[in-house]
């Protein structure tokens, strides 16, 4: 609003017809965005055509995951491998209640039979856009610390060793994929980090 404020005068003359114009702008924006932002939620949980009731799924498992409190980039990683094994367990394993998300699962699944695509290339889709690993704060600050504290590298370059390849599965890494325990919490970042 600051940007559209400091041009105002810029884009017409007349003041009410740049308000006009630059509410026209935004209002197309969240649309685009919402667009976007509904396109890849659904790479994200397998589906590659939208239907009916797709974007309702797609919202009753944020919810869920808010409410519990879930990792979002470990149970997109998990679900992605659910639908290679399809073995669930992980994915159950990361709500504080494991049956929570058996109804969205139960749907999930049914969704995505009717889609007609094996599970494998479902699977190698969703691995395409789930990265198995993140910059995670409490790694990061790791290997700062490290390296600040006691001119040690080896954190930062094995981290950035990881990075290069974040879709990839590399178990040997696995530990790098968890979210931080309550002591490991990063409480403040900085830009430069």
């Amino acid at each position: 609003m600051k940007l559209w404020e400091s041009i105002i005068h810029l884009i017409d003359s007349n003041e009410k017809k740049s308000v006009d114009l630059i509410n026209n702008a935004l209002s197309s924006i969240a649309i685009t965005f919402d667009e976007y932002w509904l396109d890849g939620m659904k790479n994200k949980i397998g589906i590659i055509n939208m239907d009916d009731g797709d974007e309702k799924l797609i919202r009753e498992l944020l919810e869920m995951m808010e409410r519990g409190r879930v990792d979002y980039t470990l149970f997109f990683r998990y679900l992605s491998n659910a639908v290679e094994t399809w073995n669930n367990t992980l994915v159950k394993k990361i709500f504080e209640r494991e049956n929570e998300i058996d109804t969205w699962l139960s749907q999930w699944n049914k969704r995505l039979e009717k889609q007609g695509i094996g599970w494998d290339q479902l699977s190698t889709n969703m691995k395409q856009v789930n990265p198995a690993f993140i910059p995670r704060n409490h790694r990061v600050q790791q290997a700062i610390d490290e390296a600040i504290n006691k001119t040690d590298f080896i954190l930062m370059n094995q981290l950035l060793e990881i990075l290069k390849n974040p879709y990839a599965d590399q178990p040997e890494y696995g530990e790098y994929m968890n979210p931080p325990k309550e002591d490991e919490r990063v409480h403040q970042t900085f830009c430069g980090t």
